[in-house]
């Protein structure tokens, strides 16, 4: 019955992750940190030069992104290219944006804070349990990494299907623990992600239950 009712509940997350807005994802070691980085590029319209936003580079969330983050010309006003900068990371309409700006004066004390450190666990086997097809993010359940960690690994990928719940496969990566805290799944075999479909919940017979557990 112990077997059954964690099974149930891992169900339950299944369902709820697979129906969850993407918006709504509260991200360890991301959405509630703090990052530096310096302004890489600051973009102005060809005709009329008005500022159209701004790009970030910061090494930790490049390392996790493989890209630049967004700021809004609203959060650039007082800051010029190569300024280092301190912000929080949020998911707007399912992409990343960088807001709540401010200026890093101490460039020894930011040049500290920008460098890209991250502790790999091993390798791990997990079943995706949330993905948002449009910002290329996840997470993947793993016993074995939960019992080291509680919490899933966040991924994320250039595939555009993959499939959530019981249904969806057994997927191996390696696990890293990056500066802030992010526990982040990489290394994931191409050939493990591709071959399955996005989540049908209509399909599987535990989604009204386990919604209700």
């Amino acid at each position: 019955q112990v077997a059954q009712a964690g099974s149930l509940a891992q169900q339950g997350r299944w369902a709820q992750g697979a129906m969850r807005h993407e918006a709504d994802w509260k991200i360890p070691g991301l959405t509630d940190q703090w990052f530096v980085g310096w302004i890489k590029e600051i973009m102005r319209d060809t005709y009329f030069f008005d500022v159209r936003g701004a790009f970030i580079h910061c090494p930790e969330l490049f390392a996790i992104f493989s890209r630049d983050i967004y700021a809004s010309p609203s959060a650039i006003t007082s800051v010029k290219a190569t300024d280092y900068i301190r912000f929080r990371l949020v998911l707007v309409d399912r992409k990343l944006k960088a807001v709540e700006l401010s200026p890093v004066a101490d460039h020894v004390e930011a040049e500290a804070e920008v460098e890209a450190t991250q502790r790999g666990l091993g390798r791990f086997r997990g079943t995706i349990t949330r993905y948002s097809e449009n910002g290329n993010m996840g997470f993947i359940y793993s016993p074995e990494l939960w019992d080291l960690q509680d919490r899933e690994a966040f991924f994320v990928s250039e595939s555009r299907s993959h499939s959530v719940g019981p249904a969806s496969a057994t997927v191996s990566f390696e696990a890293v623990v990056h500066q802030h805290g992010l526990l982040q799944a990489v290394s994931l075999p191409a050939s493990a992600v591709l071959q399955f479909g996005p989540p049908k919940l209509a399909d599987t017979a535990w989604s009204c239950a386990a919604l209700q557990f």
